[in-house]
């Protein structure tokens, strides 16, 4: 069977949802799967009673479809992310009670052996985040969001929210946009390295799921250096050597761009406005 493609989907904001369902401090996290999106994509690809993991889980977005019945195990390295996943499972719960699958949140590093035996692996893997984490970084990334802040571009709420995580026991402070700092952590490494370490998650995925059971990535492409950089591409070629064959590809247009993204856009500069949900099935 050929791979299907779909031509870009408008799913709207998901910014009224989210502040329904899940915490204010779990719009902190730099990459949260967008809801519209991944609804989307449990509808298309999962049925109720499969279980769904995501193993780069953040802040546990993919509890969501645990309101549609779907048990659902999110996994991830860093100890500020979990815990907001472990107060979202629970506000999923409560707006659920009996109905809602099951939910679990475990510490794990996805390049190691999985503790879980999913149907379906549905995540995004970190792909655009440009922070580090030596002190030079930092300063710099402290600098821009104090300018940011006093500029009036930010409304009330947002510069709240900024406050609010700064105040947390162990928050990252200036790397407020960040993904964190735990040594394992994926999300700030480039080109040879970003590549070595997800391909060591994409076959402990692989490890994990049956035959023809499903990995669904959503990520997009980036801008380095003026020049796209074809992540998505370069994923599908990875990953189909890996023994998964692409079954599909959904690409969702971004409404909303980021603050840095509008600007670029605004001086004719090179914008990605799309992101892709990759489907891979496990072949035998």
């Amino acid at each position: 069977m050929g791979c299907v493609v779909t031509a870009h989907l408008y799913l709207g904001s998901d910014r009224s949802l989210r502040g329904c369902l899940f915490s204010a401090e779990s719009f902190a996290h730099p990459a949260k799967l967008h809801l519209g999106f991944l609804r989307w994509l449990g509808n298309e690809y999962t049925t109720p009673g499969q279980h769904v993991a995501d193993p780069m889980g953040g802040v546990g977005s993919a509890f969501l479809l645990a309101l549609e019945q779907r048990d659902v195990t999110v996994l991830d390295v860093e100890p500020r992310w979990l815990a907001l996943a472990h107060d979202n499972a629970a506000r999923i719960h409560r707006a659920a009670g009996l109905f809602a699958g099951r939910m679990a949140v475990i510490q794990h590093d996805a390049r190691q052996p999985w503790p879980v035996r999913p149907d379906v692996a549905l995540f995004s893997p970190p792909y655009a985040c440009r922070a580090g984490t030596n002190a030079a970084t930092r300063r710099s990334v402290f600098n821009r969001r104090a300018k940011l802040l006093n500029s009036g571009v930010l409304s009330n709420r947002w510069k709240e929210l900024v406050v609010k995580i700064d105040a947390q026991p162990g928050a990252l402070g200036a790397e407020l946009f960040h993904y964190g700092a735990h040594p394992d952590q994926i999300g700030h490494l480039r080109s040879g390295r970003y590549w070595d370490a997800m391909g060591e998650v994409y076959r402990r995925a692989h490890e994990a799921l049956p035959v023809g059971g499903l990995m669904i990535l959503v990520i997009k492409d980036h801008i380095r250096d003026g020049r796209r950089v074809h992540v998505c591409d370069e994923t599908v070629a990875r990953v189909t050597g890996l023994g998964f064959d692409l079954a599909a590809r959904h690409a969702r247009h971004l409404e909303q761009l980021s603050l840095w993204q509008r600007r670029r856009r605004e001086q004719g500069l090179l914008v990605v406005e799309e992101e892709e949900a990759l489907v891979f099935r496990r072949a035998a």
